[in-house]
């Protein structure tokens, strides 16, 4: 799949998970403030991560699961059910029942998010390829 094809995969799933978790925050009743509070970003970030003018990364993903209560997991499988196209929703199962993308209380998710950002690119990189079938495609 060409870059700009994996861009944009990764821009549907982001927004994917961003639906799900604006779900799952309103079901909480937790503010937008409470929760950005909660995980140390400002107000005006989390907002446009909620609104998806701003990219939501997988240590926020974590957080925001964190503080709601729920695993990544159950965001994942929230967005699946949310998402209307099927080959996201089966992508987004896949990963979501993925030990090293989606354990047990999100730890592999800790761990990744915690790796220095060339290490992180990397297996941002490889996750895509390995979600589009070229593993090949990856330095």
């Amino acid at each position: 799949m060409p870059e700009r094809g994996r861009r944009a995969r990764a821009d549907q799933v982001g927004l994917a998970v961003v639906s799900s978790l604006n779900e799952m925050l309103r079901a909480s009743g937790l503010s937008i403030n409470r929760l950005a509070a909660k995980i140390g970003h400002s107000q005006s970030t989390m907002s446009r991560v909620m609104d998806g003018s701003l990219i939501v990364t997988i240590r926020m993903v974590v957080a925001v699961a964190d503080v709601l209560g729920v695993t990544v997991a159950d965001v994942l499988h929230r967005a699946a059910r949310l998402t209307e196209d099927e080959q996201l929703a089966q992508l987004l199962l896949r990963v979501a029942g993925s030990d090293l993308r989606c354990g047990a209380a999100s730890e592999s998710w800790r761990r990744y998010a915690s790796l220095p950002a060339e290490k992180r690119e990397l297996v941002d990189r490889l996750l895509v390829a390995l979600s589009d079938g070229h593993a090949h495609d990856v330095d």
